[in-house]
C-alpha cells in the first residue's frame, strides 16, 4: 500500500485545467473506498470539517495550489472510532503513585512495595491493586491484620481496579474515622468480624473515599502527566480512535484541571468527553454547584463536559450487583440481593436535578434491579425534557418489558467485556434458576431497536482495540451482531449518539468534523475473526493527520 501526501496541488497531476477561483479546500482525499458512499467519492476538508463529498470532476473549482492531496490508492476510509469507556487520567494518576502490589501473597511484590514506601513521608498513603479482594483472603488473618503486618505505620489502600472494593489497614481506617462503632457512609459498606471490628474490606463510597485521600497525598507535576497523556493519545490514534469518553473518577482531585491544561497546551488531538463520577457520600448541592461551574457544551471544542457517571450498584461477577432475587451465595451476608450505591429514590432525584442543569448520565447498572431503578428514573427525567442523553452499561440480564422501555425513552446501551458474556450466562442460570429476566445480548438489543455501542473496559490492562471488539461481536453467533455494518456503527455513530455528538462526528457527512480512520481495505473483505488484525494506515482528527503507519512514513 502506497499513500501520497502532497502539500502543493498541481492541476497537471489530475490532468485538469488550471483554475483562477479562490480555493477553499484545504485537503482533498482521493481514490479511497469511502464508507457508505459511491465508489467514485472524493472527500474535501476545509478548516477541519468535511466540506465536499462527490466526484473529482465537480470539486475542481474549489482546489488551489495550497490544497493538500491524500491519495488512498484503494484503501478504505471510515469515520474515526469513538471509545465510550476510558480511564485515561485514572491510569496516569495511579501509574505515578501505585506500588507493585499486584498479587496477594507474592512476597517479592510486598517487599518491593515496602521498600518504595520507606522512601516516602509517613503521611503518604501506600496504594496497591489486586483482584479477588472479596474471595481471596489471607490465611489465618483478615485483610486489615495482613496489611498491618507489612505496613504498621502508614495508611494503605489496595483496590480492585474500577470495582469500588478495597482493603484498608488500621492507619487508613483511622484516617477515614472508621471504628468499631461508626456507621457506614451513604453508598458504602464496612465489612466487620464477629466482634464488629472492621476487617479491612470496604465497599462502595468508603473505598472511593480512601482512594481520593490516597491520591491527594502524592504530588505529581503537570509535565510528567502531560508526557503520559501524549503516549496514551498516540496509542489511541494507532487504533483509529478520534473521540473518547473519560471516566471522571478523580474529578474532585484534579482531573478537570488536568484536561483544561492539556486543552490549553494545544496538544489535545482527540475529542474528550469527561464524565465526572458522582459520589453518594458527598452532598448533592455541593456536587451540583461544582458541576455547574465546569459544564462545557461547546461541541466545537476538543473538550466537552455535559454528562456524569453514576455507579448505581456493584458488580455481578463479585456478587455485589443489585438483583431482584437473592443470590444463592451472597458475597456479603447482610446484602443477599447485592448493593445499591445509589438508592432508587436518590437516583430519581439526581437525574431530575442533573436534567435541569444540562447534564446527561452514564449509568453503571449490572443487576436487574439496578437497571429497573435507572430506567424508571430516566422515565421521570424525560417528562421534564428530552434533551439529555442517558446510557446504561454493564447490564447482564433484564425483564423483556424493561428493554421496551429502554427503547421508548431513547436510552443507549454500552456493551463491554464481550469475552465474559458466556461465563456470566452460566452464572445467571446457576444463581437465578427461576428468574423471569433474560440475558442481554447484542442481538436482543438490536431486535428491540436499541442504540448499542461497543467499547473497551478501560485503558491499559483492560483495553481492547475497536477492531478487536468489532471482530468479537461478529463471532458470537446468534447472540452477536448480524452484519459488519452494524458492528462498525457500534464504534462510530452509536457511541456518538450516546455522547450527544452525532451532529459533529460518527459518520462521513457534510459539515461534520473530518475524523477518519484509513484501513488497508474494507472490513467486509475480511473474515470476521481476521478483522482484529486489519492494518490501520492513517488516522485524521479534525482534518489533521495524527497517525501514519511506519511503512507509509518510510515510503514518502
Amino acid at each position: 500500500m502506497y499513500l501520497l501526501r502532497a502539500f502543493c496541488f498541481f492541476a497537471s497531476f489530475l490532468f485538469l485545467p488550471p483554475v483562477a477561483a479562490a480555493p477553499n479546500i484545504d485537503t482533498l482525499i482521493i481514490n479511497g473506498q469511502v464508507h457508505q458512499a459511491p465508489d467514485d467519492t472524493v472527500v474535501g476538508v476545509t478548516r477541519g470539517k468535511i466540506s465536499y463529498l462527490g466526484t473529482l470532476e465537480k470539486i475542481q473549482p474549489l482546489l488551489g495550489d495550497t490544497t493538500q492531496v491524500i491519495d488512498l490508492e484503494g484503501a478504505a476510509l471510515y469515520p474515526g472510532f469513538i471509545e465510550l469507556h476510558a480511564h485515561v487520567f485514572d491510569n496516569i494518576m495511579f501509574s505515578h503513585r501505585i506500588c507493585p502490589l499486584q498479587r496477594l501473597g507474592n512476597s517479592l511484590a510486598i517487599a518491593n512495595c515496602v521498600a518504595m514506601a520507606e522512601q516516602w513521608p509517613k503521611e503518604r498513603w501506600v496504594m496497591g491493586y489486586s483482584h479477588g479482594l472479596l474471595d481471596t483472603l489471607p490465611k489465618n488473618s483478615h485483610p486489615r491484620q495482613w496489611l498491618d503486618k507489612h505496613f504498621p505505620d502508614r495508611p494503605v489502600v489496595v483496590s480492585e481496579p474500577h470495582s469500588l472494593i478495597a482493603w484498608l489497614n488500621t492507619r487508613a481506617l483511622e484516617r477515614l474515622k472508621v471504628t468499631r462503632y461508626s456507621l457506614d457512609a451513604k453508598g458504602g459498606r464496612v465489612l466487620r468480624d464477629s466482634q464488629h471490628y472492621p476487617n479491612g474490606i470496604v465497599v462502595g463510597a468508603i473505598a472511593e473515599q480512601a482512594l481520593m485521600e490516597a491520591v491527594q497525598s502524592h504530588p505529581m507535576t503537570f509535565a510528567s502527566s502531560l508526557t503520559s497523556m501524549q503516549e496514551i493519545q498516540t496509542a489511541f490514534h494507532q487504533q483509529g480512535i478520534t473521540s473518547l469518553a473519560e471516566g471522571g473518577s478523580l474529578w474532585q482531585v484534579g482531573s478537570i484541571d488536568f484536561w483544561l491544561a492539556v486543552l490549553d497546551s494545544g496538544q489535545l488531538d482527540v475529542r474528550v468527553s469527561v464524565r465526572p463520577r458522582l459520589s453518594p457520600y458527598r452532598g448533592v448541592n455541593e456536587q451540583l454547584v461544582q458541576l455547574k461551574s465546569i459544564l462545557r457544551n461547546d461541541f466545537a471544542s476538543s473538550l466537552i463536559i455535559n454528562q456524569v457517571k453514576i455507579s448505581v450498584d456493584g458488580q455481578y461477577h463479585l456478587g455485589t450487583a443489585r438483583l431482584n432475587s437473592p443470590y444463592l451465595s451472597p458475597a456479603i451476608a447482610s446484602e443477599e440481593k447485592g448493593l445499591f450505591y445509589f438508592s432508587p429514590t436518590e437516583l430519581n432525584t439526581w437525574l431530575q436535578r442533573l436534567q435541569a442543569l444540562g447534564y446527561g448520565a452514564y449509568l453503571i447498572t449490572e443487576g436487574d434491579a439496578a437497571v429497573e431503578a435507572a430506567v424508571y428514573s430516566i422515565q421521570n427525567a424525560r417528562r421534564m425534557s428530552q434533551d439529555q442523553r442517558f446510557t446504561l452499561t454493564d447490564m447482564h440480564f433484564v425483564e423483556p418489558n424493561v428493554l421496551q422501555l429502554i427503547h421508548k425513552y431513547d436510552v443507549s446501551v454500552n456493551f463491554t467485556e464481550l469475552h465474559d458474556r458466556r461465563y456470566l450466562s452460566r452464572q445467571m442460570a446457576k444463581e437465578l434458576p427461576g428468574s423471569v429476566s433474560e440475558k442481554v445480548t447484542l442481538a436482543s438489543l438490536s431486535r428491540h431497536g436499541i442504540s448499542t455501542a461497543l467499547s473497551s473496559k478501560g485503558y491499559n490492562g483492560g483495553h481492547q482495540s475497536p477492531l478487536a471488539q468489532i471482530s468479537q461481536s461478529l463471532q458470537l453467533g446468534e447472540h452477536g451482531f448480524g452484519s459488519v455494518s452494524e458492528a462498525i456503527d457500534s464504534y462510530t455513530i452509536e457511541p456518538a449518539r450516546a455522547l450527544g455528538i452525532e451532529g459533529i462526528t460518527g459518520s462521513i457527512v457534510l459539515g461534520k468534523s473530518a475524523d477518519f480512520v484509513v484501513m488497508e481495505r474494507t472490513l467486509d473483505e475480511f473474515a470476521h475473526e481476521a478483522i482484529a488484525d486489519a492494518v490501520i494506515l492513517m488516522t485524521l482528527y479534525q482534518g489533521k493527520v495524527v497517525y501514519e503507519a511506519e511503512e507509509l512514513k518510510q515510503s514518502l
